[in-house]
This record gives structure tokens, sequence and C-alpha cells, in this order.
């Protein structure tokens, strides 16, 4: 089953080429050219993945994340996007795991199906997670963003992004 991927770009050279070469590797595409068309197209489509660009007029890639978490809207989760829900996700490693040659030794209890957690430790775990949600994300108007290759470099010598 091929993936569905959103690609939201502005650039019409960067979104034919990276439309294409997504295509040729056996992805289904569906390419829009601003935020808000992307956040309408997210809404109203089935995605496995949306890429979406930093900087673009009308909703930029920050306003985008945040209308979609005031949104309530959220993206599948795992790398293969199979759990709609954090409570899947805990569930799975509760209860769903597989042992397999390709699973790390470090992932304890996959012989046994997962960790098996009871009800109350899964809310607990879920809760906690929910309070890993960067909620100040949601409320600024822009987040601050340091560009990767700046990361270590004082403010005072960083310049102008990018």
């Amino acid at each position: 089953m091929k993936s569905n991927i959103l690609l939201v770009e502005d650039d019409h050279s960067v979104g034919y080429l990276l439309t294409e070469y997504l295509k040729m590797k056996g992805y289904n595409v569906t390419w829009v050219q601003n935020g808000v068309e992307g956040l309408a197209t997210l809404t109203t489509g089935s995605f496995d993945l949306a890429i979406v660009d930093v900087m673009m007029p009308e909703l930029d890639s920050f306003g985008f994340a945040k209308k979609l978490r005031e949104q309530g809207l959220q993206l599948p989760y795992m790398h293969d996007g199979r759990f709609a829900t954090l409570e899947a996700v805990v569930d799975f490693y509760s209860e769903g795991l597989q042992s397999s040659a390709n699973i790390d030794p470090l992932m304890k209890h996959a012989d046994r199906g997962g960790v098996h957690l009871n009800e109350e430790e899964k809310s607990a775990l879920v809760a906690f997670l929910y309070t890993l949600t960067d909620s100040s994300f949601v409320a600024e108007e822009k987040p601050s963003v340091i560009p990767f290759w700046k990361v270590g470099v004082p403010a005072g010598e960083r310049g102008a992004f990018p």
C-alpha cells in the first residue's frame, strides 16, 4: 500500500521537483501551495505524512502546526502512522509487541507481548505524555527559531536569520 503524502510548498520549482521525486519513489503526493490550503486539504483527506515548508505567505509551517493543535487534529502516531491516539500506542507497547529479529534487544518483554500495564498505569502514562505538549508553542504568535547550523553559537554572534 502506497503512503499518502501532503506536500505544502509555495515555491513552484521545489514543489514540482519534490512531487515528481516522491511519485517516482512510489508515493501518492498531493501538493498544495500555501498553508491555508494545506490545512484544509489535511482535514479533508487521509494522509500518512505532511511535509510543510517553513516560510510561506498566508500561513507558514509554525502557524500550520499551531492551527492543527488548536483544532485538536493529530497526525497518526508511530513510524508508519498506524495509531490514531496515544492510548492506542500505549496499548500496543503494553500487549501488542511481537518478538522478531528486527526488534531492538533493549526492548524488554517483547517476547511476552509487551510490558502488560494495568488500566491505571496506562491512564497515568497517557496523562504524563499529554503533559509534554508544548502549550507555549500554541500560545506564541511565531516561535523563535535558531537555524540548526547556528545552534551553539552565542546569541550575539548568530546574526540575522537565516
